[in-house]
């Protein structure tokens, strides 16, 4: 099941690969019936909640070994570095990932607009977001999410709070039972 805080958004908003184009660009597999999710896990590991992403990378890993429709990129600080490995794996859709001051309840997990991602404050990486997602998408020729998880303490050296811990392993969970093809 969906995380409670992000039932709302609708999974088909956030995650629908069955809506993607798929064929052109050399995405979407042979085709272009396949759908491919990349997910890109952002921040710094060792420092509290700021390590959402990688956390979510390390269970993503865990939970889904031999995938081939599936790429976990921990990205931590240097988000701008994946283009590469984004570029050889062909994704139908990439999912950033990043803790995200939001306002809410530590470890809410929330689709963020990339037009208002300059009112979220993300960070300790050196390439906004909102600029790393249109250029990812441009460059790709796929669709950019941003999924930001509410931190309850950043900064400080140590593990994931609970919270977010908690969010982290629901959301592996979820990314790791979407559908395989672009038919679901």
């Amino acid at each position: 099941p969906l995380p409670k805080d992000l039932s709302p958004l609708s999974a088909e908003r956030v995650f629908a690969r069955s809506n993607l184009p798929g064929g052109e660009g050399g995405q979407g597999g042979e085709g272009g019936t396949s759908s491919r999710l990349a997910v890109v896990g952002v921040g710094r590991a060792g420092r509290g909640d700021d390590a959402a992403g990688p956390a979510l990378c390390a269970e993503l890993a865990r939970l889904e070994r031999g995938r081939e429709d599936l790429l976990v990129l921990d990205a931590g600080i240097a988000p701008e570095n994946v283009g590469g490995a984004l570029r050889r794996f062909h994704p139908t859709l990439v999912v950033l990932v990043d803790a995200a001051e939001m306002g809410m309840a530590p470890g809410a997990v929330r689709r963020l607009d990339r037009r208002k991602l300059p009112g979220c404050s993300a960070s300790t990486h050196t390439v906004p977001l909102d600029l790393l997602a249109r250029f990812l998408s441009a460059y790709l020729e796929c669709r950019v999410s941003i999924l930001g998880i509410q931190p309850g303490r950043l900064g400080a050296d140590g593990p994931l709070s609970r919270p977010v811990a908690r969010a982290v392993r629901r959301l592996a969970r979820h990314l790791s039972a979407e559908p395989r093809t672009g038919h679901d």
